[in-house]
């Protein structure tokens, strides 16, 4: 069995006086897919945040078996100059550079999963386009890439299936559950429910009323019509 990666225990978040994760608590297992869901505001965002030490608790403890280097974070709307001249494989290459004893003595190993990235996101065509050619759902699949690439033991992502056409969902959950084969912890926020049922190992469903942690399919069952 998998090695706990996280503990919560009553884990409270907010920012100031104001509390928006109250009092939660549950256990993460290496190579999980974890998904948070919930109505706008209901703490998605702050969740990652906190579990990337950016934000401060207000209350309870949280254990991480991740150092601080070995966590990847994708946001919702990622800060990247869109008219700096680089090129889509160059982005993905980017990845790999916290590795720099890897990169030196392992470049062909970089080359070969740089390459199966792009494949797997459905990018192999694209490694030399410049990054401002790019629609926002292809942007998102070289930053899913450059991430996987990056090798990180913990992935936070906000939103990753926004701006994703059908195919694009269909790369990015084939990327996810490569990673979760090697063994790499995922926490990512979504609002599909059939995208939960089908992909993830558990279920957090945030509110300013309340939180559960679960199965997807039970999780899903008990908060329907309430969100």
């Amino acid at each position: 069995m998998s090695e706990v990666v996280l503990r919560f225990s009553d884990v409270t978040w907010g920012y100031g006086l104001e509390h928006v994760i109250r009092g939660i608590s549950g256990e993460l297992r290496s190579g999980s897919l974890l998904g948070l869901m919930g109505p706008n505001g209901g703490g998605k965002t702050t969740f990652l945040r906190g579990v990337k030490g950016e934000i401060l608790l207000q209350g309870g403890t949280l254990w991480s078996g991740y150092g601080k280097d070995d966590v990847g974070y994708l946001p919702q709307k990622p800060e990247i100059r869109r008219d700096f001249p680089v090129k889509v494989r160059e982005v993905v290459e980017g990845g790999a550079l916290r590795h720099l004893g890897w990169w030196r003595e392992g470049g062909l190993e970089v080359e070969k999963r740089v390459e199966e990235s792009l494949i797997v996101m459905g990018l192999e065509g694209l490694g030399g386009a410049d990054l401002v050619s790019l629609s926002e759902g292809q942007l998102r699949r070289v930053l899913m890439a450059r991430m996987w690439v990056g090798d990180y033991g913990l992935n936070l992502l906000d939103e990753p299936f926004e701006y994703l056409d059908e195919e694009g969902g269909e790369a990015l959950a084939c990327q996810l559950r490569k990673m979760r084969s090697e063994g790499k912890t995922v926490i990512l926020s979504l609002h599909s429910g059939r995208v939960a049922e089908e992909l993830l190992d558990e279920v957090v469903m945030l509110s300013r009323s309340g939180c559960s942690w679960g199965c997807p399919e039970e999780i899903l069952g008990e908060w329907r019509g309430r969100v």
